[in-house]
């Protein structure tokens, strides 16, 4: 919930399919009753207590080979640059399905606060800004 307004997003596993093999999966919802009242009402709920539905996938190893399961040592380092992980991050944040002024709040709340001065006081503007941060 972000400032009383629902927001959803959906847990995820990864995996390796090199490695895994998926054999069976679980539902969020206990069924489609649960699945309605979830959605009718939000988490948490009484019966829910969190705000996030157990998901599970069960997993068997495709190779019983421990070098088959590690990455090799020869392969590069893939080197990702920080202008990489902040497109990424805008491209999600673009495709999540929640409201403009969320979006909006989303970026005020996770913006890095002002850099302050050491051992001196804050600028008048810097005391503005940290302001419209409370």
């Amino acid at each position: 919930t972000i400032r009383g307004s629902s927001v959803w997003f959906l847990d995820q596993l990864w995996f390796t399919p090199s490695a895994l093999e998926v054999l069976a999966t679980r539902s969020a919802f206990d069924g489609p009753e649960h699945r309605t009242a979830v959605l009718a009402q939000g988490l948490p709920s009484a019966k829910d207590p969190s705000d996030h539905l157990p998901i599970a996938v069960a997993f068997r190893w495709t190779s019983t080979s421990p070098a088959n399961l590690m990455v090799s040592r020869e392969q590069p380092v893939v080197q990702v640059q920080a202008s990489d992980l902040e497109r990424e991050a805008a491209e999600l944040l673009a495709a999540c399905p929640i409201s403009e002024a969320q979006r909006t709040e989303w970026l005020r709340v996770t913006a890095p606060p002002p850099d302050l001065p050491k051992k001196q006081k804050p600028s008048p503007e810097q005391l503005a800004s940290l302001k419209e941060l409370q």
